[in-house]
Protein backbone atom coordinates (compact mmCIF):
# COMPACT_ATOMS: atom_id res chain seq x y z
CA UNK A 1 0.00 0.00 0.00
CA UNK A 2 2.21 2.72 -1.24
CA UNK A 3 1.83 5.54 0.62
CA UNK A 4 1.00 5.81 3.78
CA UNK A 5 3.69 4.92 6.39
CA UNK A 6 7.65 6.15 7.62
CA UNK A 7 9.37 9.32 6.37
CA UNK A 8 12.66 9.17 3.99
CA UNK A 9 15.30 11.65 4.67
CA UNK A 10 18.07 12.78 3.97
CA UNK A 11 20.65 12.91 7.33
CA UNK A 12 23.27 14.18 8.97
CA UNK A 13 26.07 12.06 10.08
CA UNK A 14 28.76 14.03 10.65
CA UNK A 15 32.02 13.18 8.81
CA UNK A 16 30.56 9.75 7.28
CA UNK A 17 27.49 11.37 4.91
CA UNK A 18 26.53 14.73 4.03
CA UNK A 19 23.11 16.20 5.52
CA UNK A 20 20.15 17.84 3.32
CA UNK A 21 17.02 18.60 5.21
CA UNK A 22 13.40 17.97 3.88
CA UNK A 23 12.08 21.26 2.82
CA UNK A 24 8.28 22.60 2.95
CA UNK A 25 7.42 23.01 -0.62
CA UNK A 26 3.99 21.17 -1.14
CA UNK A 27 1.69 20.21 -3.74
CA UNK A 28 -2.08 20.93 -3.16
CA UNK A 29 -4.73 18.15 -2.95
CA UNK A 30 -8.14 18.78 -4.23
CA UNK A 31 -10.76 19.86 -1.83
CA UNK A 32 -12.81 16.76 -2.47
CA UNK A 33 -11.02 15.11 -4.61
CA UNK A 34 -9.61 11.27 -4.17
CA UNK A 35 -6.91 11.27 -1.49
CA UNK A 36 -4.08 9.98 -3.18
CA UNK A 37 -1.21 8.07 -1.69
CA UNK A 38 1.91 10.02 -0.05
CA UNK A 39 4.23 9.49 -2.14
CA UNK A 40 2.20 10.80 -4.92
CA UNK A 41 0.94 13.52 -3.41
CA UNK A 42 3.25 14.85 -0.71
CA UNK A 43 1.06 17.72 1.01
CA UNK A 44 0.89 19.57 3.83
CA UNK A 45 -0.97 18.99 6.68
CA UNK A 46 -3.23 21.33 6.87
CA UNK A 47 -3.85 20.59 3.54
CA UNK A 48 -5.06 16.98 4.30
CA UNK A 49 -6.75 18.30 7.47
CA UNK A 50 -8.72 20.48 4.77
CA UNK A 51 -9.75 17.46 2.23
CA UNK A 52 -10.46 15.84 5.45
CA UNK A 53 -13.06 18.60 6.28
CA UNK A 54 -14.40 18.19 3.05
CA UNK A 55 -15.04 14.46 3.25
CA UNK A 56 -16.88 14.84 6.37
CA UNK A 57 -18.91 16.84 5.23
CA UNK A 58 -20.15 14.67 2.66
CA UNK A 59 -20.48 11.64 4.71
CA UNK A 60 -22.29 13.94 7.27
CA UNK A 61 -25.02 14.13 4.29
CA UNK A 62 -24.79 10.30 3.53
CA UNK A 63 -22.92 8.10 5.89
CA UNK A 64 -23.26 5.11 3.34
CA UNK A 65 -20.96 6.70 0.76
CA UNK A 66 -18.28 4.46 0.92
CA UNK A 67 -15.94 6.23 -1.05
CA UNK A 68 -16.38 9.32 1.35
CA UNK A 69 -14.74 7.17 4.23
CA UNK A 70 -12.22 5.44 2.80
CA UNK A 71 -11.27 9.41 1.58
CA UNK A 72 -11.77 11.07 4.97
CA UNK A 73 -9.44 8.59 6.45
CA UNK A 74 -6.80 8.39 4.09
CA UNK A 75 -6.50 12.00 4.66
CA UNK A 76 -6.82 12.09 8.25
CA UNK A 77 -4.00 9.42 8.35
CA UNK A 78 -2.11 11.52 6.02
CA UNK A 79 -2.15 14.24 8.38
CA UNK A 80 -1.20 12.07 11.13
CA UNK A 81 1.89 11.07 9.94
CA UNK A 82 2.54 14.35 8.56
CA UNK A 83 2.81 15.27 12.43
CA UNK A 84 4.05 12.05 13.96
CA UNK A 85 5.80 10.37 11.90
CA UNK A 86 6.58 6.97 11.02
CA UNK A 87 3.19 5.85 13.13
CA UNK A 88 0.01 8.33 14.26
CA UNK A 89 1.04 8.95 18.19
CA UNK A 90 -1.31 8.88 21.10
CA UNK A 91 -3.92 11.54 20.29
CA UNK A 92 -3.86 10.66 16.58
CA UNK A 93 -4.46 7.19 16.63
CA UNK A 94 -7.39 7.66 19.14
CA UNK A 95 -9.20 9.63 16.41
CA UNK A 96 -8.42 7.36 13.50
CA UNK A 97 -9.54 4.40 15.89
CA UNK A 98 -12.88 6.68 15.96
CA UNK A 99 -13.11 6.81 12.54
CA UNK A 100 -12.87 3.27 12.06
CA UNK A 101 -15.79 2.69 14.64
CA UNK A 102 -18.16 5.08 13.26
CA UNK A 103 -17.31 2.99 9.65
CA UNK A 104 -18.08 -0.49 11.40
CA UNK A 105 -21.49 1.29 11.77
CA UNK A 106 -22.05 3.21 8.79
CA UNK A 107 -20.28 0.88 6.13
CA UNK A 108 -19.41 -2.57 8.26
CA UNK A 109 -19.11 -4.73 5.48
CA UNK A 110 -17.30 -2.22 2.74
CA UNK A 111 -14.04 -2.45 0.91
CA UNK A 112 -13.47 0.92 2.75
CA UNK A 113 -14.01 -0.86 5.87
CA UNK A 114 -11.62 -3.31 5.65
CA UNK A 115 -8.66 -1.13 3.78
CA UNK A 116 -9.06 1.36 6.13
CA UNK A 117 -8.99 -1.54 9.08
CA UNK A 118 -5.65 -2.98 8.10
CA UNK A 119 -3.98 0.20 7.77
CA UNK A 120 -5.02 1.35 11.21
CA UNK A 121 -3.55 -1.94 12.21
CA UNK A 122 0.01 -0.58 11.63
CA UNK A 123 0.79 -4.18 10.13
CA UNK A 124 -0.22 -6.14 13.42
CA UNK A 125 -1.18 -9.66 12.75
CA UNK A 126 -5.10 -8.81 13.62
CA UNK A 127 -4.51 -6.30 10.84
CA UNK A 128 -3.96 -8.65 8.19
CA UNK A 129 -7.15 -10.93 7.93
CA UNK A 130 -9.17 -7.16 6.68
CA UNK A 131 -6.18 -6.76 3.93
CA UNK A 132 -7.00 -10.20 2.65
CA UNK A 133 -11.19 -9.40 2.84
CA UNK A 134 -10.18 -5.91 1.13
CA UNK A 135 -8.22 -8.29 -1.78
CA UNK A 136 -11.13 -10.21 -2.07
CA UNK A 137 -13.12 -7.02 -2.91
CA UNK A 138 -11.26 -5.23 -5.16
CA UNK A 139 -8.44 -7.70 -6.33
CA UNK A 140 -7.43 -5.24 -9.04
CA UNK A 141 -6.13 -2.22 -6.61
CA UNK A 142 -3.00 -2.24 -7.30
CA UNK A 143 -2.53 -0.41 -3.58
CA UNK A 144 -3.24 -3.72 -1.84
CA UNK A 145 -0.27 -5.66 -4.12
CA UNK A 146 2.85 -4.90 -1.92
CA UNK A 147 1.10 -5.54 1.07
CA UNK A 148 0.04 -8.70 -0.08
CA UNK A 149 3.48 -9.45 -0.87
CA UNK A 150 4.54 -8.50 2.82
CA UNK A 151 1.53 -10.87 3.84
CA UNK A 152 3.61 -13.61 1.73
CA UNK A 153 6.94 -12.99 3.58
CA UNK A 154 5.08 -12.81 7.24
CA UNK A 155 3.74 -16.27 6.11
CA UNK A 156 7.09 -17.90 4.38
CA UNK A 157 4.81 -18.87 1.26
CA UNK A 158 7.11 -18.73 -1.16
CA UNK A 159 5.21 -19.26 -3.90
CA UNK A 160 2.65 -16.36 -3.11
CA UNK A 161 5.47 -14.15 -2.50
CA UNK A 162 6.50 -15.18 -6.13
CA UNK A 163 2.73 -14.55 -7.65
CA UNK A 164 2.51 -11.02 -6.23
CA UNK A 165 6.49 -10.10 -7.16
CA UNK A 166 5.16 -11.26 -10.92
CA UNK A 167 1.39 -8.93 -10.41
CA UNK A 168 3.88 -5.82 -9.39
CA UNK A 169 6.33 -6.09 -11.91
CA UNK A 170 3.42 -6.35 -14.87
CA UNK A 171 2.12 -3.59 -13.46
CA UNK A 172 4.78 -1.64 -12.81
CA UNK A 173 4.07 -0.55 -9.68
CA UNK A 174 8.11 0.44 -9.16
CA UNK A 175 9.80 2.11 -11.20
CA UNK A 176 12.60 1.82 -12.88
CA UNK A 177 14.79 3.81 -11.03
CA UNK A 178 13.03 2.41 -7.22
CA UNK A 179 13.81 -0.67 -8.09
CA UNK A 180 17.14 0.10 -9.97
CA UNK A 181 18.55 2.22 -6.64
CA UNK A 182 16.84 -0.90 -4.01
CA UNK A 183 19.37 -3.11 -6.06
CA UNK A 184 22.22 -0.82 -5.83
CA UNK A 185 20.93 -1.03 -1.73
CA UNK A 186 22.01 -4.34 -1.72
CA UNK A 187 24.83 -4.34 -3.77
CA UNK A 188 26.17 -1.57 -0.98
CA UNK A 189 26.38 -4.65 1.72
CA UNK A 190 28.78 -7.17 1.57
CA UNK A 191 28.18 -10.69 1.23
CA UNK A 192 26.00 -12.02 3.84
CA UNK A 193 25.35 -9.28 5.88
CA UNK A 194 22.22 -7.39 7.80
CA UNK A 195 20.24 -4.98 6.23
CA UNK A 196 17.77 -2.90 8.39
CA UNK A 197 14.97 -0.26 6.41
CA UNK A 198 12.47 1.69 6.99
CA UNK A 199 9.76 1.28 5.05
CA UNK A 200 7.76 0.64 1.84
CA UNK A 201 9.59 1.75 -1.51
CA UNK A 202 13.10 0.61 0.30
CA UNK A 203 11.76 -3.07 1.02
CA UNK A 204 9.58 -4.40 -1.44
CA UNK A 205 11.61 -4.20 -3.89
CA UNK A 206 14.68 -5.71 -2.39
CA UNK A 207 12.55 -8.91 -1.70
CA UNK A 208 11.38 -8.79 -5.40
CA UNK A 209 14.97 -8.85 -6.16
CA UNK A 210 15.42 -11.15 -3.74
CA UNK A 211 12.36 -13.43 -5.07
CA UNK A 212 14.01 -13.22 -8.74
CA UNK A 213 17.41 -14.71 -7.17
CA UNK A 214 19.63 -11.28 -6.48
CA UNK A 215 21.58 -10.92 -3.35
CA UNK A 216 19.56 -13.61 -1.22
CA UNK A 217 22.67 -13.64 0.66
CA UNK A 218 21.42 -10.58 2.46
CA UNK A 219 19.18 -11.01 5.60
CA UNK A 220 17.03 -8.02 5.71
CA UNK A 221 15.49 -6.32 8.76
CA UNK A 222 12.12 -4.04 7.72
CA UNK A 223 11.43 -1.65 11.16
CA UNK A 224 7.85 -1.17 9.53
CA UNK A 225 7.00 -4.74 9.78
CA UNK A 226 7.67 -4.84 13.38
CA UNK A 227 3.68 -4.45 14.30
CA UNK A 228 3.81 -8.30 13.40
CA UNK A 229 4.81 -11.14 15.82
CA UNK A 230 5.03 -13.47 12.49
CA UNK A 231 7.82 -11.20 11.46
CA UNK A 232 9.22 -11.20 14.77
CA UNK A 233 9.31 -14.96 14.77
CA UNK A 234 11.12 -15.24 11.01
CA UNK A 235 13.42 -12.37 12.20
CA UNK A 236 14.20 -14.66 15.07
CA UNK A 237 14.86 -17.59 13.37
CA UNK A 238 16.94 -15.84 10.05
CA UNK A 239 18.97 -13.78 13.28
CA UNK A 240 19.66 -16.54 15.15
CA UNK A 241 18.57 -14.55 18.27
CA UNK A 242 16.47 -15.33 21.44
CA UNK A 243 12.96 -14.67 22.10
CA UNK A 244 12.75 -10.72 23.27
CA UNK A 245 15.68 -9.53 21.51
CA UNK A 246 13.63 -8.09 19.06
CA UNK A 247 10.94 -5.96 20.01
CA UNK A 248 7.38 -6.22 18.59
CA UNK A 249 6.19 -2.36 17.71
CA UNK A 250 10.01 -0.80 19.07
CA UNK A 251 11.42 0.10 15.64
CA UNK A 252 14.48 1.98 18.22
CA UNK A 253 14.99 -1.17 20.43
CA UNK A 254 15.33 -3.32 17.43
CA UNK A 255 17.59 -1.28 15.73
CA UNK A 256 19.73 -1.22 19.10
CA UNK A 257 19.47 -5.00 19.13
CA UNK A 258 20.58 -5.47 15.58
CA UNK A 259 23.55 -3.36 16.08
CA UNK A 260 24.64 -5.18 18.41
CA UNK A 261 24.65 -8.10 16.57
CA UNK A 262 27.69 -6.77 14.82
CA UNK A 263 30.80 -8.24 16.80
CA UNK A 264 29.41 -11.84 14.86
CA UNK A 265 28.67 -10.45 11.44
CA UNK A 266 28.62 -7.42 8.86
CA UNK A 267 25.37 -5.23 10.15
CA UNK A 268 24.03 -2.13 7.63
CA UNK A 269 21.15 0.57 7.93
CA UNK A 270 19.79 2.01 4.73
CA UNK A 271 19.91 5.24 4.47
CA UNK A 272 16.25 5.69 4.57
CA UNK A 273 15.99 4.86 8.16
CA UNK A 274 15.47 8.01 10.38
CA UNK A 275 17.99 9.53 12.47
CA UNK A 276 15.97 9.62 15.71
CA UNK A 277 16.47 5.96 15.88
CA UNK A 278 20.36 5.17 15.37
CA UNK A 279 20.80 7.72 18.74
CA UNK A 280 24.42 6.63 20.09
CA UNK A 281 25.11 4.67 16.93
CA UNK A 282 25.14 7.41 14.36
CA UNK A 283 28.97 8.39 14.31
CA UNK A 284 29.60 4.56 13.99
CA UNK A 285 28.08 4.22 10.69
CA UNK A 286 30.18 4.62 7.50
CA UNK A 287 28.85 4.96 4.15
CA UNK A 288 29.26 1.99 1.24
CA UNK A 289 26.88 3.46 -1.22
CA UNK A 290 23.01 3.51 -0.23
CA UNK A 291 24.02 1.57 3.12
CA UNK A 292 25.80 2.70 6.03
CA UNK A 293 28.27 -0.40 7.74
CA UNK A 294 28.39 -0.25 11.26
CA UNK A 295 31.66 -0.28 13.14
CA UNK A 296 32.70 0.10 16.40
CA UNK A 297 36.43 1.50 14.92
CA UNK A 298 37.32 3.63 12.47
CA UNK A 299 37.01 2.06 8.93
CA UNK A 300 38.41 3.24 5.46
CA UNK A 301 34.76 3.26 3.70
CA UNK A 302 36.00 5.31 0.61
CA UNK A 303 37.65 2.13 -0.97
CA UNK A 304 34.06 -0.15 -0.76
CA UNK A 305 32.00 3.09 -1.51
CA UNK A 306 33.95 3.38 -4.47
CA UNK A 307 34.01 0.15 -5.53
CA UNK A 308 30.57 -0.67 -5.50
CA UNK A 309 29.79 2.77 -6.49
CA UNK A 310 31.79 2.21 -9.74
CA UNK A 311 31.68 -1.58 -10.52
CA UNK A 312 28.14 -2.83 -8.88
CA UNK A 313 25.93 0.24 -9.22
CA UNK A 314 23.97 0.24 -12.02
CA UNK A 315 23.21 4.14 -13.17
CA UNK A 316 20.47 3.77 -16.03
CA UNK A 317 17.61 5.89 -13.95
CA UNK A 318 19.63 7.24 -11.16
CA UNK A 319 18.85 10.70 -12.49
CA UNK A 320 15.39 10.30 -12.10
CA UNK A 321 12.84 12.88 -10.50
CA UNK A 322 11.46 9.32 -7.97
CA UNK A 323 12.05 11.21 -4.58
CA UNK A 324 14.43 8.27 -3.10
CA UNK A 325 17.04 8.56 -5.42
CA UNK A 326 17.44 11.99 -3.93
CA UNK A 327 19.59 9.94 -1.40
CA UNK A 328 22.20 9.22 -4.21
CA UNK A 329 23.40 12.87 -2.69
CA UNK A 330 25.34 11.16 0.60
CA UNK A 331 27.62 8.78 -0.89
CA UNK A 332 28.40 10.97 -4.23
CA UNK A 333 29.32 13.91 -1.67
CA UNK A 334 31.63 11.55 -0.29
CA UNK A 335 33.38 10.29 -3.55
CA UNK A 336 33.39 14.01 -5.49
CA UNK A 337 35.97 14.43 -2.49
CA UNK A 338 37.67 11.71 -2.51
CA UNK A 339 38.15 12.16 -6.99
CA UNK A 340 39.17 15.72 -6.23
CA UNK A 341 41.73 14.13 -3.95
CA UNK A 342 43.14 11.90 -5.83
CA UNK A 343 43.03 14.39 -9.30
CA UNK A 344 40.59 12.18 -11.23
CA UNK A 345 38.87 14.85 -13.08
CA UNK A 346 36.91 12.75 -15.10
CA UNK A 347 35.26 11.18 -12.63
CA UNK A 348 34.51 14.81 -10.12
CA UNK A 349 32.69 16.28 -12.81
CA UNK A 350 30.36 12.97 -13.44
CA UNK A 351 29.64 13.36 -9.36
CA UNK A 352 29.73 16.86 -9.83
CA UNK A 353 26.48 16.93 -12.38
CA UNK A 354 25.13 14.16 -10.48
CA UNK A 355 24.88 16.07 -7.28
CA UNK A 356 23.52 19.47 -9.19
CA UNK A 357 20.99 17.45 -10.81
CA UNK A 358 19.65 15.86 -7.28
CA UNK A 359 19.98 19.20 -5.43
CA UNK A 360 16.98 20.49 -7.95
CA UNK A 361 14.83 18.05 -6.75
CA UNK A 362 12.19 19.15 -4.49
CA UNK A 363 12.92 18.04 -1.02
CA UNK A 364 9.31 17.18 0.07
CA UNK A 365 8.22 14.68 2.81
CA UNK A 366 8.08 11.48 1.33
CA UNK A 367 5.81 9.46 2.91
CA UNK A 368 5.90 5.18 2.24
CA UNK A 369 4.39 2.03 3.36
Amino acid sequence: MKGIASIVLIFSFGLHVLGQSPGTETKQVAAAAPVAGLEWEASSRSTYKMAAENWKRIIDANASNEEAWLNYYKAMRAAALLEDGAKPGKKNQSDLNNIIGRMSNAVPSSYAFNYCNYVNGNKSDESFPYLRNAIQMRPEDTDLWDDMLCDAVLSDNASELKRWVKKINDARLFSWAELEYNRNTLNSVEQNGLLITNGNVDTTPLYMLQSEGFRKDVVIVCLDWLGSSRYLHLLEAQLKVKPGVIRLNDAGATFAAVMNLGKSRAIYSALTVPRALMGGYAEKLYCTGLAMKYSEQPIDNIVSLAYNWESLFQKQYWTGQDAITRNYLLPAQLLLSYYQSIGAKEKANEISQLIAQKRTMTPEPYIQR
